[in-house]
């Protein structure tokens, strides 16, 4: 008899260091080896003998380490959203942080020949959100989903869990006062579910074919109101409340109201779940939510996994363990990381960018700043009166083509070397060439920093926002 142990399926998870991420981790480990992705040091250093599951530090921003980190992957798992600063100075928009790294993690599947992306994500209901939150939203999976590996999405609602974003939201608005107000226009109707309902889901999509390509919208075996749910919570927690249905506190006025009362909290957290409470979201009848919904769990009971029995307090993110040693760690590297986003001409790509940029920069900072191109594709910014070397970029071909440019950050006056890490400069084009991005990574500067900040930081946004003015009236025609 043979007693060797039949190897797992290697499947990679990035975006797992919040509480679905930590409940998918504990599902998906009866099946397969799974190897989370973390932009965090000190969470990939951190063991945790209750799961088995391998932490690997991996630059998420870098498509080569994502590639490294993808290789023998047969399936992946993708919830990644960034709410935390990725770098001690973020001069870039979530919404474009997340198009990189989606791109990243897409086009490194494609190359280890990976089987099945699954996405995770936040329910829409279409029509009713803003068109800029609805496009964001779809952005993370028309671009995943822009290579050649199928893509699965799952999207959930309120998702009920320890830990969970939305479960504190609700239990700071009700343990700070014995008065809760509740607005009109947030009496719609909602699904929220377990998380545990969440990771089966993910689980039962992996590896099964009949839902490649597919979406699904999931949520819980009840259908409960806003009120109703800080209700629950209030029961969870074993308080008492009263509850006074007001029309006089505006959406605008209850994000305030909410950040004040949850300070740390990601604002762009807080405005989703203001925009959800104002239409009903509901998940409707697929597949998956027919799968889920033989053993789901209630809300009741989700709520009530959230407390701590001894102390009878919400129960902490998983994330929270090493915040501060994150902070302490983007504080003392000092890195800073830029990205805008570009629409360009018709047939326009990332070449036509690079050239383009370098082409209007030395024009446009003429009178102070010369701007010297090599026929190798490099360039240096010099300042001058005196005659300094402020920056060197050096023209990476290998790692370039027409719809991506790539230049090392190897040198100047402004930069301060890092052996780790390479600063670097990149043009891009995503999603099928509908955008162009523009990105600074791991620049560290050498001027003191709140000095830095006050000069250097504010020059590089006034450039990037005056180029986008110079593309705007630039003639729409083929480059």
């Amino acid at each position: 008899m043979d007693n060797k142990a039949v190897k797992k399926p290697k499947l990679v998870v990035a975006g797992a260091s919040g509480f679905i991420g930590t409940a998918v981790c504990h599902e998906l480990i009866k099946q397969y080896d799974v190897v989370v992705l973390t932009i965090s040091r000190a969470r990939s250093e951190m063991s945790d003998p209750s799961i088995a599951v391998t932490w690997r530090y991996c630059d998420l921003f870098s498509r080569r380490d994502v590639e490294n980190a993808l290789a023998d992957a047969e399936y992946a798992v993708y919830m990644l959203h960034v709410r935390t600063p990725t770098s001690r100075l973020d001069q870039a928009d979530a919404e474009n942080m997340n198009l990189l790294l989606a791109d990243n993690f897409a086009r490194a599947a494609q190359i280890n020949n990976v089987q099945q992306i699954v996405f995770f994500g936040g329910m829409i209901a279409e029509g009713n959100l803003p068109c800029k939150v609805l496009e964001n939203d779809n952005e993370v999976l028309a671009t995943l989903s822009s290579h050649t590996v199928p893509v699965t999405s799952i999207c959930a609602g309120i998702v009920a869990g320890p830990g969970g974003t939305f479960i504190r939201l609700l239990g700071n608005m009700t343990l700070r006062f014995p008065i809760v107000f509740i607005p009109t226009w947030a009496q719609k109707s909602h699904q929220p579910i377990s998380v545990k309902d969440v990771a089966k889901a993910i689980h039962f999509c992996i590896g099964n074919r009949e839902t490649y390509g597919r979406q699904f919208q999931i949520g819980g075996p009840e259908i409960i109101s806003f009120p109703e749910m800080m209700k629950r919570t209030c029961t969870a927690l074993g308080k008492k409340r009263t509850f006074i249905t007001t029309n006089s506190i505006s959406p605008r006025l209850y994000a305030v109201w909410m950040r004040l009362l949850c300070r740390g909290t990601n604002k762009y957290v807080i405005s989703r779940l203001i925009e959800s409470l104002r239409q009903n979201m509901l998940a409707g009848d697929n597949l998956l939510q027919h799968v889920i919904m033989q053993d789901a769990e209630r809300c009741s009971a989700a709520l009530a996994a959230c407390v701590d029995k001894t102390t009878n307090q919400l129960l902490p993110n998983p994330r929270i363990f090493t915040s501060k040693e994150d902070t302490t760690d983007l504080r003392s590297e000092s890195r800073v990381r830029s990205i805008q986003r570009f629409t360009l001409p018709e047939e326009g790509h990332a070449a036509w960018l690079a050239e383009n940029f370098f082409r209007w920069l030395a024009e446009f900072t003429k009178p102070f700043i010369e701007v010297k191109s090599d026929r190798d594709g490099s360039c240096s910014f010099y300042i001058r009166f005196p005659r300094i070397k402020l920056l060197a970029l050096t023209f990476k071909p290998e790692h370039s083509s027409l719809h991506r440019r790539m230049y090392f950050i190897t040198g100047g006056a402004l930069l301060k070397p890092m052996i780790e890490r390479k600063a670097r400069l990149e043009f891009r084009d995503v999603l099928d060439g509908r955008f162009t991005i523009g990105a600074i990574h791991d620049y560290t500067p050498r001027l003191p920093w709140y000095f830095y900040i006050s000069t250097q930081a504010m020059v590089h946004s006034l450039v990037m926002r005056a180029f986008q003015k110079h593309l705007e009236k630039t003639p729409r025609k083929k480059p």
